[in-house]
């Protein structure tokens, strides 16, 4: 699923930004949010892997909350959600099964809601790798348009969720350690971050997530090499 930016997203984005836009909050303060559990009114976030390049994140949102209606002026978003959620953007409402991928363009508005009564968890991949590129239009917690929090997490229970989640549904895997074959079950989402992967005789492109369909045994060699390295994002069965 692709969601395009609009006039309408434009056309906010020129009356928000004569106020909001600081060039100097573009500065990535990377020592910052390095190894860090974010705290947000709706829960927390937090960065599983990064580069120059790209990021990708893992939110944890509350059940009844939902993220800012905002958007990002130079990045590319992919959102995969883990649970069923409900997305919105300036003109649709989407509701979105499990595992879905959704490319978001950049300068486009949209928000996360989670109407459920159990927490959500959703993955996150922002290209390049600009965590202060925010512009809020619409926050019910009244937060200022560009501010990024710096409030973080320390308590048991949300490093041990954090475990968890990377534990239960996050793998890296290198070529480089790793000689040996991968098997994938269906669903699992793989986003390469290095080198070259083949599947089914198709090159898969940087940083563009791609769900299997099938099971796969992928093999060191001929489906990949020494300098490559993916995410994959597992079905919890």
């Amino acid at each position: 699923m692709y969601i395009r930016s609009t006039n309408v997203d434009k056309k906010i984005i020129n009356k928000l930004s004569k106020n909001s836009i600081n060039k100097k909050s573009e500065l990535n303060n990377l020592n910052f949010i390095k190894n860090k559990i974010i705290k947000k009114p709706w829960g927390f976030e937090y960065c599983f892997w990064s580069s120059k390049k790209a990021a990708f994140w893992v939110l944890h949102i509350n059940k009844k909350q939902s993220t800012s209606l905002h958007c990002h002026i130079f990045k590319k978003t992919f959102l995969i959600n883990l649970n069923n959620i409900n997305l919105k953007t300036l003109k649709e409402n989407y509701k979105l099964n499990s595992h879905s991928i959704i490319e978001i363009d950049k300068k486009t508005f949209h928000q996360t809601k989670n109407k459920s009564n159990k927490n959500l968890i959703m993955f996150e991949l922002e290209i390049p790798n600009r965590k202060f590129d925010l512009l809020r239009f619409k926050d019910k917690y009244n937060r200022k348009p560009t501010s990024y929090e710096k409030n973080t997490l320390k308590d048991k229970v949300s490093i041990n969720l954090k475990k968890n989640i990377n534990s239960n549904y996050l793998e890296i895997y290198d070529g480089k350690k790793n000689k040996s074959n991968k098997s994938l079950k269906k669903n699992t989402i793989i986003i390469l971050v290095n080198g070259n992967l083949k599947i089914k005789n198709n090159k898969m492109k940087l940083f563009r997530p791609y769900k299997t369909n099938i099971n796969l045994t992928l093999k060191h060699g001929e489906n990949f090499s020494n300098l490559t390295k993916f995410i994959m994002i597992k079905k919890k069965s």
